[in-house]
């Protein structure tokens, strides 16, 4: 909606845009291929053009059993940060756990624990109306979604992108 949003707003732009894993794409930013990246990373981290806190929650989807040994978990793969939170909350609890579903999708993520395949951990801005907080499940940290651009000179477009993701992305 936001990109939509700056085209609308911007019809001159010619936007190429690509989604991934934070790690990619910063990566991706550092090798030149990309000029403007929303990470997902830990608090204050680095240097970036504007951050947003991301509260996370345990979540489940109506009538899920949390008390399930092993805790089945719906994940990201391997290097996300919501996944390293929910491996690292269990074992810190002593509770088991199995992975159960893995996509590099969000909304595969979000209708794998809607459909009661397992729990997961979300920001609270990625919540479903079918998805429910589960107590009784280890603290989580929060985590950070960091507005990040390539080093150099930008142009009026890039800075007028940087300046629509800034306003749109401010808490309301």
């Amino acid at each position: 909606g936001m990109l939509s949003g700056f085209a609308r707003t911007q019809p001159a732009a010619r936007l190429e845009t690509v989604s991934g894993m934070s790690s990619d794409l910063r990566d991706k930013l550092a090798a030149g291929d990309i000029e403007v990246a929303l990470v997902k990373r830990e608090p204050g981290s680095g240097e970036c053009v504007a951050s947003w806190p991301e509260e996370l929650v345990w979540v489940r989807g109506a009538g899920f059993d949390v008390d399930a040994e092993p805790v089945p978990l719906a994940l990201f793969p391997q290097g996300c940060l919501y996944r390293q939170r929910a491996i690292r909350g269990l074992d810190k609890a002593q509770r088991r756990w199995r992975v159960a579903f893995g996509s590099h999708s969000l909304t595969g993520i979000q209708a794998a624990v809607a459909s009661g395949l397992g729990v997961t951990v979300l920001p609270t801005t990625a919540l479903l109306a079918e998805h429910r907080e589960c107590g009784g499940m280890p603290a989580l940290p929060p985590t950070e979604l960091a507005l990040l651009t390539s080093p150099g000179a930008r142009s009026g477009m890039q800075r007028a992108l940087i300046d629509f993701l800034v306003a749109q992305l401010q808490p309301a």
